[in-house]
């Protein structure tokens, strides 16, 4: 399946036929712990990215409601204008990361937590 380009950016999920759809939002480590900590990600279930800035803007976006819903992610006033200067800088020259060809895809799957304990063996 990493061969295979994609046209969207998201996660398979399993579908009640049996087959696999590429339908639900990416799973991203980060996103899902600040989930699971209370704070709202505004990234509904469902939803995939056609191209890589809406996700790249959705996750800065987690990064502003972590900021708001979480008091104690901010130090002290010298740490938040940091923070937050570092989401401003972030937002003014993301567009710079990716090459503009490659915005729209395709899209790749990859596997990069390849751990012993990730990996499933049938007898």
């Amino acid at each position: 399946m990493t061969a295979i380009p994609q046209p969207r950016l998201g996660t398979w999920r399993l579908q009640n036929d049996d087959t696999i759809a590429l339908n639900n939002k990416p799973l991203d480590l980060y996103l899902h712990m600040l989930e699971n900590e209370g704070v709202p990600s505004g990234i509904p279930r469902g939803r995939v990215y056609a191209e890589v800035d809406g996700y790249r803007s959705d996750l800065l976006s987690l990064q502003d409601a972590k900021l708001r819903g979480q008091p104690n992610a901010i130090f002290d006033a010298e740490d938040g204008q940091r923070q937050l200067a570092a989401c401003a800088g972030m937002r003014a020259v993301m567009h710079h990361f990716v090459d503009p060809d490659t915005r729209q895809g395709p899209f790749y799957m990859i596997f990069n937590d390849l751990i012993q304990g990730n990996i499933f063996v049938d007898e």
